[in-house]
């Protein structure tokens, strides 16, 4: 149960070391276009990880797509695949901020609770009519 509590920041690195991968490839992607780097070579242990992760990857982008859509509408459904990094972002700085917040308390801070308001839930606004302002 405690690992459980700490794989959301242990989620948010992970998320911005790959962030920060693909963007390293990208700028080695142009440096070989440029024929300022050889290719490099894969090994088929890594052609192998790299087309599976790819199919997982593929895999949740059809997943996210198909609930949103089927709950929302096709329109929505693909605006919740394009905002997939944006997600992704917040939850590297949501992240960050998790851990200060640990180690604030770990100095004798008292923990601070964020609370978001909400009058009515968004799927209940739709059974019971429009929430109040």
């Amino acid at each position: 149960m405690r690992f459980r509590d700490r794989r959301g920041p242990l989620t948010a690195l992970v998320l911005m070391a790959g962030y920060t991968l693909v963007m390293l490839t990208g700028l080695m992607g142009l440096m070989i276009a440029l024929g300022l780097a050889e290719p490099p070579q894969i090994t088929p242990l890594l052609a192998v990880v790299l087309g599976a992760n790819g199919a997982a990857f593929a895999w949740r982008i059809a997943m996210r797509f198909a609930f949103t859509a089927r709950e929302y509408g096709l329109v929505e459904g693909v605006w919740a695949v394009l905002r997939l990094p944006l997600a992704n972002v917040i939850a590297i700085i949501a992240g960050r901020r998790a851990v200060f917040a640990y180690a604030r308390t770990l100095r004798g801070s008292a923990a601070a609770w964020d609370k978001t308001d909400h009058d009515a839930h968004p799927t209940a606004a739709e059974r019971f009519g429009p929430a109040r302002p």
